[in-house]
């Protein structure tokens, strides 16, 4: 995530656990050469790219084969390949979700692939995107596709409670640095309501056609744009969960 976002905390799942707002993820990750790093989802190079050029033994899993040609392309180590289906044990020294679009779509199953994967000692950071999260482009996207009679080809997304997922890790005896709620705000100017646009249907849309997917996101930009003209700006949240933590 661009670290020139503005983090707002609410109130914590967990009361005694710490509060760090200076530090990103992949901050407090902070992988050392020779240590094998499992990323879900491609960051474009943000931290990817440095951490390779230090040694780290890096593997990316990607959802989408666009992503994982990008990632390729630059030099990194990318697969297609869902969190649910990791049979990896023991194997990595860290797994980093710094993507909220990177979908883990069977909390119980993720998270025992996840933990599974990580090696005793191993540090878990994840960022999961809960109800609430993106709402106003949600309910465009809504209209959208609802206009257009596309709702059989577009994913319905429904994101888990923090609750659901902190008893998760409770249960699989996960040692919890920090589980809280972030607020993440973004301000969208009508100049970049295509590429915003485009982000959004990254992951919802695999299944249209190339005519259909044009006519979505133009029809998404429009809606968008009214947004902006009736607000004067697009002001959109992410909601997360953020969960830091470490395997016995």
């Amino acid at each position: 995530m661009p670290k020139s976002l503005l983090d707002f905390m609410a109130p914590s799942l967990t009361s005694s656990l710490p509060l760090r707002k200076s530090l990103s993820l992949t901050q407090r990750l902070t992988p050392v050469a020779g240590e094998k790093i499992l990323m879900l989802g491609y960051d474009e190079g943000r931290d990817s790219l440095a951490w390779q050029e230090k040694g780290i033994d890096l593997l990316i899993l990607c959802q989408r084969e666009q992503e994982a040609a990008q990632a390729r392309k630059a030099g990194l180590r990318a697969v297609l390949a869902h969190a649910e289906y990791l049979w990896d044990r023991e194997r990595f020294d860290g797994v980093i979700l710094t993507d909220a679009s990177y979908r883990l779509f069977e909390p119980d199953r993720a998270v025992e692939g996840i933990l599974q994967a990580l090696r005793p000692g191993g540090r878990l950071l994840l960022e999961l995107p809960l109800p609430g999260h993106l709402e106003s482009t949600q309910r465009a996207l809504e209209r959208s596709v609802s206009h257009l009679g596309l709702e059989k080809k577009i994913e319905k997304v429904q994101y888990c409670e923090a609750e659901q997922w902190r008893r998760q890790f409770q249960k699989r005896g996960i040692l919890l640095e920090e589980a809280q709620v972030v607020y993440r705000h973004h301000i969208v100017p009508k100049t970049q309501l295509r590429e915003w646009a485009d982000k959004i249907l990254s992951s919802r849309a695999l299944l249209l056609g190339r005519e259909e997917h044009f006519a979505l996101a133009k029809s998404l930009v429009e809606t968008l744009e009214a947004v902006v003209e009736r607000d004067g700006t697009l002001t959109e949240e992410e909601v997360l969960l953020r969960v830091v933590g470490e395997r016995p």
